[in-house]
C-alpha cells in the first residue's frame, strides 16, 4: 500500500537495476523492488537476488572484454543480438571500421595506433545512450554498435564529426595540409595514405527477418565494405529489406 517504493521496469537492464538500488536509502534497498510492465504489477526483485545477478554479468563480461578498451568482446556482443531479436524490438546495428589504420599503426607505433583505438570506443561510449545502447569491441579497429534509439543515425554522425577533429590532434601540420603520409605497403613499396578516417556501416534490423546473430553478422560484413568504398568519414545506411 506505501506509493514510496523503488520501481523497476521488467525490460531495464541490469546496469540500470544496479544504478536504482545505489542510489536508493537502506530502506528502500532493503524493501525490494517493485517490478512493472507496462504498468502492471509483475513481481518484487529482492536486493541479495538482484546483486548477485549483477555480480555474475560483471564476471561474464571481464571474462570476454577486450583487454585494451574493456569493452564487451564477440561472445557479449553475439549474447545481446541474439537477446534483442528474441525480445521483438527493432533496433539498430553498426559496424565500425577505421580506415587505413594498419599503414598509420606501422608507420607511427602501435601506441598511437592504441591511442585512436581508444579514441573511437570513448567517441562510441560518450554518444550513444548506455540505457538504449550496447558497444561492444570485436577486435583492432573494429567495433559493433547496437541501439535502440531513435535518433541512432543522428548519434553515429555525432561520433564520425567527433572522429575527424579528434584524429587531426594527432598530425603535424603538414601531414594535415598534405591530407596524409607516406608508408611502405605490403610489398615494401613507398605508398601515400590519407589521414584515417572511419567507416560505418548500419542497418535498422527488423527482428522478425534475422533468426540470430550469425546473419546479422554477414549482413554486416557487406554494409561495411560498402561503407569503405565511399572516402572520408562516412556512415553507409543499408536501407534495403531483409526476410
Amino acid at each position: 500500500m506505501d506509493s514510496d517504493v523503488l520501481r523497476l521496469n521488467a525490460k531495464s537492464s541490469l546496469q540500470q537495476a544496479s544504478a536504482l538500488i545505489a542510489d536508493s536509502s537502506f530502506r528502500h534497498a532493503t524493501e525490494g523492488v517493485l517490478v512493472t510492465d507496462q504498468g502492471q504489477y509483475r513481481g518484487i526483485l529482492l536486493v541479495g537476488d538482484l546483486l548477485r545477478l549483477v555480480t555474475e554479468f560483471q564476471v561474464q563480461t571481464a571474462r570476454y572484454a577486450n583487454p585494451l578498451t574493456l569493452l564487451p568482446g564477440n561472445v557479449p556482443i553475439n549474447d545481446c543480438i541474439d537477446r534483442w531479436l528474441r525480445e521483438g524490438q527493432s533496433f539498430a546495428a553498426a559496424y565500425c571500421d577505421i580506415d587505413n589504420f594498419k599503414p598509420f599503426n606501422d608507420k607511427f607505433g602501435y601506441r598511437m595506433g592504441d591511442e585512436i583505438i581508444l579514441l573511437l570506443a570513448e567517441l562510441l561510449k560518450a554518444n550513444l545512450p548506455q540505457a538504449a545502447s550496447f558497444v561492444g569491441h570485436v577486435g583492432g579497429d573494429d567495433f559493433i554498435a547496437l541501439s535502440r534509439s531513435p535518433a541512432w543515425e543522428t548519434e553515429l554522425q555525432q561520433v564520425l564529426r567527433g572522429f575527424e577533429a579528434a584524429v587531426a590532434g594527432h598530425f603535424e601540420a603538414g601531414v594535415l595540409h598534405d591530407g596524409g603520409f607516406w608508408a611502405d605497403n605490403r610489398r615494401g613499396d613507398a605508398v601515400f595514405f590519407p589521414i584515417p578516417t572511419l567507416s560505418i556501416g548500419a542497418v535498422c534490423v527488423d527482428v522478425h527477418a534475422f533468426e540470430s546473430h550469425r546473419e546479422l553478422s554477414n549482413v554486416l560484413a557487406d554494409i561495411k565494405k560498402a561503407a569503405k568504398r565511399v572516402p572520408g568519414n562516412q556512415l553507409f545506411v543499408d536501407r534495403r529489406q531483409y526476410g
